[in-house]
């Protein structure tokens, strides 16, 4: 839901940064945060 609202704010930054973050440290287990094993497939992420 706070991509969307982002998305509809035009912060689109956002998600690039965290993309961006999320490859600097691909060992980190984002399962710890929250995010399923699929989470890039799901619609809000599109």
């Amino acid at each position: 839901m706070e991509l969307l609202l982002l998305k509809q704010l035009g912060v689109t930054r956002w998600l690039r940064n965290l993309l961006i973050l999320m490859k600097c440290y691909p060992s980190f287990p984002l399962k710890l945060i929250g995010f399923p094993n699929n989470w890039q497939k799901l619609p809000i992420w599109q």
